[in-house]
């Protein structure tokens, strides 16, 4: 290949070309969705939640963005908590459980100046953010491990990244803080950062707390001395594994016992601890065989499956991204609770962690079937878009 076509492929497949590439599809769905609809309507405000909190709050009763559905949906209680964080449990489903994903809505109400009325495009702007940052992230860490940028786009187009941003959830953000805590991990295998790495790890849980199963992986690997095969041979390190496992996880217990004191509930949902007893039990308790069903098996169940059994198949070898993809596709897919499945909306954003943890094993793959595995996952993985593009670009 000619040194000039060499140079112009080496720039336009750098982290940051990926970002902008992926930031540019962004942008086109942000000028779209502002045109057909208010910032607001991402909210998603149902009646049922806002009449039961009726009278709770004179900031939420009088600056909430109107009313779409009956039920309406999740980003509407990050809302609610970025409008109003005292008063704000009186509108919310499970009260306990939402106040524990803290950092989006405090986030939201940070740089919206506590405004209600920019709290809607500050969820927004986090999301986009995040998309950008976790893509940027998880092209550098590939870069760092040998592997190309341009596989970073995987995620950054990810069906469920784009749910998440629709409905104005927290998994971007989450997800943001977990690439950026996995490049953290591996900037430097001559000095290790478990004190900075926990510390974001920390935040990704206090975002979403399925995110603990990545540090969960670099503390069992670290605690074993596992590693993928691509860095400096080390022997166990149980100092870098307790600060990794417990840094993560302290201040989400911490924020737990102090909801149990004011809430009465410690952040727990009943519904989401019924994991499956049974391998895939979750999705298949929604049986009959319909378009639903048929969209999560092609869409979800499937491509984590070939995901996991490709990344076994090309590297035998089990080190801290392995041990994450395994936990992932377990937790959840595999034994993902039954209200979980109800739909593709929330199965395929939950499902991010195996997308994240599958692309940060690509290294591991022998460079020659790299784009092949790659390109397998891909086609499986982003399948739900034939549903999802005429909703996402559609007039």
């Amino acid at each position: 290949m000619p040194a000039a076509s060499a140079s112009w492929i080496d720039r336009l497949t750098t982290p940051l070309a990926v970002t902008l590439a992926v930031s540019a599809i962004w942008a086109i769905w942000t000028v779209g969705q502002i045109r057909r609809a208010p910032v607001g309507a991402l909210v998603n405000v149902g009646q049922t939640f806002h009449d039961q909190g009726k009278g709770a709050s004179e900031t939420i009763d009088r600056h909430h963005v109107a009313v779409g559905q009956v039920t309406g949906y999740d980003g509407q209680f990050f809302y609610y908590t970025a409008l109003d964080p005292r008063h704000s449990p009186s509108y919310i489903d499970e009260p306990g459980y939402l106040y524990s994903r803290v950092v989006y809505p405090f986030l939201a109400r940070l740089i919206s100046f506590g405004r209600p009325a920019a709290v809607p495009l500050a969820l927004l702007i986090i999301n986009l953010a995040a998309v950008a940052g976790g893509t940027y992230a998880l092209a550098l860490l590939l870069r760092l491990r040998g592997a190309s940028p341009v596989f970073a786009a995987l995620y950054g187009l990810a069906p469920g990244l784009y749910i998440a941003v629709k409905h104005d959830l927290s998994e971007p953000l989450a997800y943001a803080l977990v690439l950026a805590a996995l490049v953290a991990w591996w900037w430097d295998d001559d000095r290790q950062r478990p004190w900075l790495v926990g510390a974001i790890f920390a935040l990704a849980v206090l975002t979403r707390e399925s995110t603990y199963l990545f540090p969960l992986a670099l503390a069992v690997a670290a605690l074993l001395g596992l590693q993928d095969g691509l860095e400096r041979r080390r022997d166990r390190d149980v100092r870098s594994a307790l600060i990794v496992g417990g840094v993560a996880l302290l201040p989400y217990l911490v924020l737990r016992l102090l909801l149990l004191a004011w809430l009465g509930s410690s952040g727990s949902s009943p519904e989401a601890e019924r994991f499956a007893l049974v391998p895939l039990g979750g999705l298949l308790s929604h049986w009959p065989l319909n378009s639903g069903l048929l969209e999560q098996l092609w869409g979800v169940v499937l491509p984590s499956l070939v995901a996991l059994g490709l990344v076994v198949w090309f590297t035998r070898r089990l080190g801290p991204t392995l041990i994450a993809l395994v936990l992932n596709v377990a937790v959840l897919v595999v034994f993902l609770p039954t209200p979980s499945y109800d739909s593709l909306t929330g199965s395929a954003r939950i499902a991010l962690g195996v997308v994240c943890a599958f692309l940060a094993c690509l290294p591991l793959i022998p460079s020659t079937a790299r784009a092949e595995v790659a390109l397998v996952v891909a086609v499986l993985g982003m399948a739900p878009w034939f549903a999802l593009f005429p909703e996402a670009f559609g007039r």
